[in-house]
């Protein structure tokens, strides 16, 4: 077994939905900001994909920002379903690695 700390990133194929929902996510922050605030952070920037289709994410973020799209049967997955994960980033329990926080 391994260990993974979900600060670490993983990529993801996010879908239109995922977009829409990161965007409006940003948006009602915006909102909730002073408008200095509101500026100082801009507009929505979508993440940046590499020539796979992956976009880099912390694994909490996707959590947060998703958990509650992710359940049986939602037609609209924010998503697809298989993730990357960098072996840089798995902990062998046997070796002496210590653990990064």
């Amino acid at each position: 077994m391994k260990d993974f700390n979900i600060n670490q990133y993983v990529g993801v194929k996010l879908t239109d939905e995922g977009l829409r929902i990161l965007e409006s996510q940003h948006n009602e922050l915006l909102k909730r900001m002073t408008p200095e605030a509101a500026e100082s952070v801009g507009p929505f920037v979508a993440p940046q994909v590499d020539e796979e289709g992956y976009s880099q994410i912390q694994l909490w973020e996707l959590m947060h920002s998703f958990g509650r799209y992710m359940y049986n049967g939602n037609p609209n997955i924010p998503f697809e379903m298989d993730i990357k994960i960098s072996d840089e980033y798995l902990i062998d329990h046997t070796s002496n690695k210590s653990k990064s926080m």
